[in-house]
């Protein structure tokens, strides 16, 4: 994708799904990767003050950000009760994401577009979005569900 690596952060899962099988370890976290369009590019958004607020005033000085997986109304499900994506992200991960590293009326990209919970979230704060997703059953997953998101 040519983009340029800023930061990681550890989402990690307080509810991930045990290792049944015994051949790996358990899944209980996922990197995110904030970057931008490429080395140049020295003009992006940090919202410090923002991100002390998340913390209780504090400046937030772990990157391994704590939440639990999709549940309840958020996770999206299809007609037979069948989760409608494997790896829907929480609202409220891709939320705190946004305000820190976007401002009103800015464009967030999501490479990997998924259920659509970048674009939601995005539409939520203000935010332009726009989203990539290579299989036609999660592009329109995601494009109905930014459609009906507040209805």
């Amino acid at each position: 994708l040519g983009l340029w690596f800023l930061n990681d952060v550890i989402w990690v899962k307080t509810d991930a799904l045990p290792n049944l099988n015994g051949r790996r370890f358990t899944n209980n976290h996922e990197t995110l990767i904030w970057s931008v369009k490429n080395k140049d590019c020295k003009k992006y958004t940090f919202n410090y003050e923002m991100m002390k607020k998340m913390n209780g005033g504090k400046q937030m000085k772990d990157t391994d950000w704590v939440f639990g997986l999709c549940k309840g109304k958020e996770r999206l499900k299809d007609e037979n009760g069948i989760k409608a994506h494997p790896t829907q992200k929480p609202l409220k991960l891709i939320q705190q994401i946004l305000l820190t590293a976007s401002n009103k009326g800015d464009l967030v990209f999501d490479p990997f577009m998924g259920s659509g919970t970048t674009a939601v979230v995005a539409k939520a704060l203000d935010r332009n979005w726009i989203g990539i997703e290579k299989e036609k059953k999660y592009v329109d997953l995601a494009n109905d569900r930014v459609k009906n998101y507040g209805k």
